[in-house]
């Protein structure tokens, strides 16, 4: 009997989401938050029993925070995230993430440790980013920077595709340790305040706004030394990529 050849790592992925991503780019999104990872699994079961979704990903950041992210159809998606915050608020109440946080920090946290939101039409870059996907380049104008920071991912999420939704805006990554997210716009300067505002009216909603910011005109050595980058990656061990830097889109000559 002939040795089976071991299948290749895109063998095994095609095996395994035999749907692949690129069907899926552009359907309705839903995210969740917890602090844990047993509410995080909970949540997933209920979420895939509970409607006809696809889980595009499954992470943990550290500090003891993880994330998931479905894609579907509008229905199923918002079925599934009901499901899913249920059982992970469920969960979580019975778990002692959030009780050993409040002691190291001396009182209560300062948000839920639980979040879910939905995205019925995500903006493409905040697919891509959501997806785990490098976004792809976009074609706005401009050397303004922008930036505003939240409080959890799923606050991101939902800040992220206010500034793309908002304005013509070059998404140019984020920075910052979880659950607190640091992200950069680029743009015009109109545009820029534009987005900053929308970012900040949508975190501001839950009390997720840290602070934004536009800077008209930065400084090129300035803006270089920005740490952003597009990957979510948990904070511990040594395997974090190395961020790269803002670069200012130098302006078209008239």
């Amino acid at each position: 009997m002939a040795k089976q050849r071991p299948e290749t790592e895109k063998e095994e992925e095609a095996r395994v989401s035999p749907k692949g991503w690129e069907s899926l780019r552009g359907a309705s999104l839903g995210a969740i938050e917890t602090l844990g990872l047993l509410p995080m699994i909970e949540a997933v079961d209920a979420m895939v029993k509970a409607a006809n979704v696809e889980v595009i990903r499954f992470q943990k950041l550290g500090l003891g925070w993880t994330i998931a992210c479905v894609a579907g159809g509008v229905g199923a998606v918002r079925v599934a995230m009901e499901a899913g915050h249920t059982a992970a608020d469920r969960f979580s109440q019975e778990g002692v993430a959030a009780s050993a946080i409040s002691r190291i920090i001396g009182g209560p946290l300062p948000f839920p440790p639980v979040s879910s939101c939905m995205l019925a039409r995500p903006h493409p870059t905040t697919w891509d980013w959501v997806s785990g996907q490098t976004p792809q380049a976009t074609t706005a104008t401009g050397t303004a920077i922008g930036f505003a920071e939240v409080l959890g991912f799923v606050p991101a999420v939902l800040a992220l595709d206010a500034m793309l939704k908002g304005a013509m805006v070059s998404f140019k990554g984020y920075g910052g340790i979880p659950p607190r997210y640091v992200l950069w716009v680029q743009g015009d300067v109109g545009a820029v305040r534009q987005a900053v505002d929308a970012a900040s009216k949508v975190a501001s909603e839950g009390n997720r706004l840290v602070i934004a910011q536009v800077i008209a005109r930065p400084d090129a050595e300035m803006a270089e030394t920005i740490p952003a980058k597009f990957e979510l990656a948990a904070i511990t061990g040594f395997a974090l990529p190395l961020p790269h830097r803002l670069k200012l889109l130098a302006p078209e000559k008239e």
